[in-house]
């Protein structure tokens, strides 16, 4: 039965339906994955906002970005922008890994 004239049920090719429903099919999945940071890494910023003898500022700057892994709750999650301005001022060492996982949580999202 040929769809040409109209009055018949429309046709979609095989191949085309094939592509639509992989493409929905997908972008669902990347939608599912989130990116989980390093459990390490979280152990890492833990003992960082544990390095009180810095001062109260410091602690809150981890317990910014702990907040921001979902670890522990704060009034201001840390941003990779303001992770990455954190590096650029004080220790890129510490930071920079902070940056990695904020933008890929970012992204993730």
């Amino acid at each position: 039965m040929s769809n040409r004239g109209g009055g018949g049920s429309l046709q979609i090719p095989y191949i085309t339906l094939l592509a639509a429903v992989l493409a929905i099919a997908s972008i669902t999945i990347a939608e599912a994955e989130a990116y989980a940071v390093d459990p390490v890494l979280i152990q890492t910023v833990q003992g960082y906002a544990a390095e009180t003898h810095y001062g109260a500022e410091h602690v809150d700057r981890w317990n910014r970005v702990l907040d921001a892994f979902g670890v522990t709750s704060h009034t201001s999650s840390m941003t990779a922008e303001q992770a990455q301005q954190m590096a650029d001022n004080f220790s890129a060492k510490r930071w920079n890994p902070i940056v990695a996982a904020l933008t890929a949580l970012e992204q993730s999202q």
